[in-house]
């Protein structure tokens, strides 16, 4: 998918099972993006100050790219094998690789540094990493519920994210807050 960006249109294709095109407003407006998977997903997305909440529901491969203050947001959702997802911020490369069945791995660039948190997919892994001055935490479940907690530029990103039901994202972005509800395997 391609992203414009700085009060440019954002449109994303998102190849489900058939075709869904969104449109993307960004700087200050609100990203309403309208995924069709199995049904329905409703993705809503605000930039720099605004809120970006998106539903996705996925039963496939859903792909979501966002651009973001000059950087690249590249968010790949699988559901029965392996989801990426690559996070720009502030020229930083943020990459989160997330499976299901196996093994999620997770890579998080901030400010030129690189944090690579490996989870295992059985029990419950806490992984906690300091990321200029910041307290990057790490909760994974794989059964119920994953939260993660990552600072960011004195903001506060939490990340819940569920295997069976729902997922949920919440993520500060330069005082801007993005949320993200992810369905799974619903």
């Amino acid at each position: 998918m391609a992203v414009a960006n700085m009060a440019a249109v954002l449109k994303v294709y998102a190849e489900v099972d058939n075709l869904s095109k969104m449109a993307v407003g960004n700087m200050g407006a609100v990203l309403k993006v309208y995924a069709e998977v199995d049904n329905l997903s409703k993705l809503v997305v605000g930039n720099m100050g605004a809120v970006l909440k998106v539903y996705a529901r996925v039963d496939y491969l859903s792909k979501l790219s966002v651009g973001n203050m000059g950087a690249v947001l590249k968010v790949y959702a699988g559901v029965d094998n392996l989801s990426k997802l690559a996070v720009g911020n502030i020229g930083a490369v943020l990459k989160v690789y997330a499976g299901v069945g196996n093994l999620r791995k997770l890579a998080v660039g901030n400010m030129g540094a690189v944090l690579k948190v490996y989870t295992g997919v059985g029990n419950l892994r806490k992984l906690a990493g300091g990321n200029m001055g910041a307290v990057l935490k790490v909760y994974t479940g794989v059964g119920n519920l994953r939260k993660l907690a990552v600072g960011n530029m004195g903001a506060v990103l939490k990340v819940y994210t569920g295997v069976d039901n729902l997922s949920k994202l919440a993520g500060g972005n330069m005082g801007a807050v993005l949320k993200v509800y992810a369905g799974l395997i619903t």
